[in-house]
């Protein structure tokens, strides 16, 4: 029987730590993506669908993701404002996480989303290799804080782990509902 091993090497040709923290990004995006991919075929209607009114929904977390992810990363490590194509497609100004205010994201397809996401991850992936340091650290000016690089992709990691995973959950419960009374 052959032994399974797995890893998650650094990407190649950057800093180290942040070579790791950038292949672990993929590697999670990568992770529930394919359990979100497992379950089929989603129709712009169950993208947009919320359990209950102003409500998480599968497009507004997508969006939710990708919006946290331009900001920490391309606005505050990069200073970077974001482009009017990333704007137009993160309305986060229509969302309230704090107060569960989510808005009803665009019926568009799954094919859409991932676009959107791509462009979001690919500008990432160009600023997070200009950096050579991990320990650089990105003001905060608004709340007087600093964050390290390092800091700022664990935190970008762990929301899109939390938040890929509700996604999952919403599928299911989506398919669910049309089963069941809940």
């Amino acid at each position: 029987m052959n032994k399974i091993v797995r890893d998650i090497p650094p990407a190649s040709g950057m800093e180290p730590q942040l070579g790791m923290l950038l292949s672990m990004l993929d590697e999670g995006t990568r992770e529930w993506r394919d359990e979100f991919d497992e379950l089929g075929e989603l129709s712009p209607s169950a993208i947009t669908w919320q359990p209950f009114p102003d409500s998480h929904s599968i497009g507004g977390l997508f969006i939710h993701i990708m919006e946290v992810e331009a900001f920490w990363v391309h606005e505050i490590a990069r200073k970077a404002s974001l482009t009017e194509d990333e704007l137009n497609a993160l309305v986060a100004d229509l969302t309230n996480v704090d107060d569960v205010k989510w808005p009803t994201p665009p019926a568009e397809s799954m094919a859409w989303y991932w676009d959107q996401f791509e462009k979001v991850r690919a500008r990432s992936r160009e600023i997070i290799q200009s950096f050579t340091e991990p320990h650089f650290l990105c003001a905060l000016p608004s709340l007087n804080r600093e964050y390290s690089l390092r800091w700022i992709l664990h935190h970008v990691v762990a929301h899109e782990a939390y938040h890929g995973g509700q996604m999952v959950f919403l599928r299911l419960l989506h398919k669910n509902s049309k089963t069941t009374s809940i």
